[in-house]
């Protein structure tokens, strides 16, 4: 597979879609695969541009293959982001003057929030953050979820971080409609992403515990 193919191949992987048309741009694509980590690389490659199977990768790299698939997940996440989503479409890349002034007016009414946050005290960590992501008004479909990951939480009334950390177990989780295993580990990595290690670990060994 050349560089190109390689590169609609995970055009298609990242957009869900059969045929990239003249939408993808092949150096960003390449470029943006550069910035996941020498593991997430690894597995993501040997398993669009090779088709290796899980079991195989597993061995490669000296891991189990279920952890393979986790690592998958991860990296089409972090590929599924706005900024790297820019920098493979066309489409994706075009920011009007218009709107760029108006996100321009909206961040400095968010930075003026998140400083208020942060100088506040008696937070921990974790609450910091999250009142810094309610400032900056950040919603479910902002998070860099799959459409189907994102779908499903709105239709379950998680439309923001804060609505997604009131889920309390892994049981509850896994209640959502139209979430499967994929997806809820695919929700898992985006919270630890984004900051919530402690809540995420805590879903993650509850999965872990349900499966042993």
């Amino acid at each position: 597979m050349t560089d190109q193919e390689y590169a609609i191949a995970i055009y298609r992987a990242v957009f869900r879609v059969q045929h990239a048309g003249d939408d993808a741009i092949i150096d960003g694509i390449l470029s943006a695969v550069q910035s996941l980590d020498e593991q997430e690389r690894a597995a993501f490659e040997g398993r669009v541009r090779y088709d290796k199977s899980y079991a195989q990768l597993g061995r490669e790299l000296g891991i189990k293959p279920q952890k393979v698939s986790k690592i998958i997940t991860i990296a089409l996440h972090k590929l599924r982001h706005p900024s790297c989503v820019r920098v493979m479409s066309r489409e994706k890349s075009g920011v009007h003057e218009d709107r760029l002034r108006a996100q321009l007016a909206e961040a400095r009414a968010a930075i003026q929030s998140v400083q208020e946050v942060l100088l506040s005290g008696g937070m921990t960590a974790e609450d910091k953050l999250l009142a810094v992501y309610e400032a900056l008004n950040i919603r479910v479909f902002d998070l860099g979820f799959s459409s189907q990951a994102a779908n499903s939480l709105v239709r379950a009334g998680k439309n923001d971080i804060s609505a997604i950390l009131d889920i309390s177990n892994f049981s509850e989780l896994k209640d959502i409609k139209l979430i499967g295993g994929v997806g809820r580990e695919e929700i898992i990595a985006v919270m630890r992403d984004m900051g919530f290690a402690s809540w995420a670990d805590k879903i993650e060994a509850e999965s872990d515990d349900m499966k042993s």
